[in-house]
């Protein structure tokens, strides 16, 4: 019987073409096995032989050992899993939000973003540590990394009172598959709004005494992508802005 039965990557050509020893790893099911290759030569077999001579012969064998390491990868997944990361997180524009507010408000500020980013990190089996007034000292497992820097955006979504300015974060789910340049590339040309790349976008800076919204920090949220608006709302309502952008997109994207 074929070891390609078994196996559909070990072919007879895959076997010809690699010389010497080799490891290969396939899955079968649920299974990972490490397959050891090892080519064994007629001329070594019968160098000692008086009785068969296959002298300038170039023919071999194949031997395969099969090793199931399934569990072995399992634990090495865990391990990896289990490891300690180590993060710091900034608060943008902290102090000119608390300038924004009135003093009595500020204590309540305060308590609101030690919260959001408490909750936001507790979902994480994280640890987390104020060490400054705009700065967190955080520790969790490796195994929510990914989960962590897809899912950026989700912490900016707390909205704080000010007396100017407005900021919202936009949500845009595209009809046809696009990317992240292309809706950068959109937005740049865009009559309705002003999309800021390099520049730090924030409520007390961008949006105040402002008819145009600014856009900027566009991320990929697997078929959706996340924006981040600022706006003066006392010249254009948040409705009007994010319908406006919205339009925009789906008309030269689509």
């Amino acid at each position: 019987k074929s070891i390609t039965t078994l196996f559909s990557s070990i072919t007879r050509e895959f076997l010809q073409k690699n010389e010497g020893p080799q490891n290969v790893c396939v899955k079968k099911q649920d299974h990972i096995f490490r397959i050891s290759l090892n080519r064994i030569y007629f001329d070594d077999i019968t160098e000692k032989s008086t009785e068969i001579e296959v002298n300038g012969s170039e023919d071999f064998l194949t031997a395969l050992y099969l090793f199931d390491e399934t569990e072995l990868n399992q634990y090495k997944r865990e391990n990896i899993e289990q490891k300690q990361v180590s993060a710091l997180v900034y608060i943008d524009n902290y102090d000119e939000a608390l300038d924004s507010i009135e003093d009595v408000k500020r204590s309540l500020l305060v308590a609101l973003i030690d919260r959001k980013v408490n909750q936001y990190f507790a979902k994480r089996d994280a640890l987390v540590r104020k060490i400054e007034k705009d700065k967190y000292f955080v520790v969790f497992k490796y195994k929510y990394l990914s989960q962590m820097m897809e899912d950026k955006f989700s912490i900016y979504s707390l909205r704080v009172p000010v007396f100017y300015g407005h900021s919202v974060v936009l949500t845009y789910t595209p009809e046809k598959k696009t990317s992240v340049s292309e809706i950068e590339k959109v937005l740049s040309g865009s009559q309705v709004l002003k999309y800021e790349q390099e520049e730090l976008v924030t409520p007390a800076s961008h949006g105040v005494s402002r008819e145009m919204p600014f856009v900027s920090r566009v991320v990929s949220n697997g078929d959706s992508y996340t924006m981040f608006i600022v706006m003066d709302n006392t010249m254009k309502g948040e409705a009007l802005n994010c319908l406006q952008i919205g339009e925009a997109l789906t008309k030269l994207l689509s």
